[in-house]
């Protein structure tokens, strides 16, 4: 369970954590026994549970699992959201989907699953989330995002960019960015 203070993950300084929470860890290797030739898959997750008990606390958990479980395609490439009740659950699913790509194909090409949820920011005002998805399930090549959501902990609300930046065009900020970009893509600066 998480205390009031901490270090954060990043070991710099102690930090002030205003809603509790637990650091929820999932390890779970496909059992090979019968397949020890073959690569195995792996799912690692880490992620915070919230108490559910206020509205906030549902939102969060609400966020956090909506990172972590991805949908699925059909066959047109269409997102097909399924709602497990809990990420364990969904890891159970996953599993044993593996286990019947197994059976139907003569390679064992091992999946993946690399999720970690991070609280980032813990103050009386604001809370914000850092997820890191990176899941390879067969296919061209594995997905990866990165996504930070920010939430106001005295309204409970997921704060949007038109929360944060009231001027949807602010020219500072947009001079920033074109610096970067230049400078990332090697383009002569004005």
């Amino acid at each position: 369970s998480n205390t009031a203070s901490r270090n954060n993950q990043r070991g710099n300084s102690v930090s002030l954590d205003t809603l509790q929470y637990e650091m929820k860890i999932i390890d779970r290797i496909y059992p090979m026994q019968f397949h020890k030739d073959k690569d195995t898959t792996i799912i690692k997750i880490a992620y915070p549970f919230f108490d559910s008990s206020s509205a906030l606390g549902k939102n969060l958990n609400d966020t956090v699992r909506e990172r972590i479980i991805l949908g699925k395609e059909d066959e047109e490439g269409n997102i097909i959201h399924i709602n497990y009740h809990t990420i364990e659950d969904f890891v159970d699913s996953l599993l044993h989907e593996y286990k019947l790509f197994l059976g139907d194909s003569p390679i064992s090409i091992p999946w993946y699953n690399y999720s970690n949820v991070e609280v980032l920011n813990n103050t009386p005002s604001l809370l914000s989330l850092k997820s890191f998805i990176r899941i390879y399930l067969g296919g061209m090549h594995e997905d990866i995002s990165v996504v930070f959501d920010n939430f106001d902990t005295k309204s409970g609300k997921r704060l949007t960019i038109d929360d944060i930046f009231k001027n949807k065009r602010d020219e500072n900020l947009l001079k920033i960015g074109e610096f970067y970009f230049k400078e990332t893509r090697k383009i002569a600066q004005d």
